[in-house]
């Protein structure tokens, strides 16, 4: 896992976020981020969390302008591509 271009991938995401006013969903993803690269303590958990997250069910639902829906849904799948699967999944 290349935690950087995981890092810049979220960045883009939470950026959408936190101007549509979704303030604490971005808030969380980063810390997500922040936790697994400070920490080797249960990344398998993180990394599941960030990836629940992305689903289209969860953040592809929120109505985010400045991208169209296809580009929205992109975004979050090139943070789940970037993460690697762990045991649970």
């Amino acid at each position: 896992m290349n935690i950087e271009t995981t890092r810049q991938r979220v960045l883009s995401v939470t950026r959408l976020l936190r101007l549509n006013g979704f303030k604490e969903e971005a808030l969380e993803l980063d810390t997500l981020v922040d936790k697994i690269e400070r920490t080797n303590d249960d990344i398998d958990t993180l990394i599941s969390r960030i990836r629940r997250m992305c689903h289209i069910k969860y953040l592809g639902d929120l109505h985010v302008e400045g991208v169209s829906f296809d580009e929205w849904l992109g975004l979050l799948e090139s943070v789940k591509s970037s993460l690697p699967l762990t045991e649970n999944e």
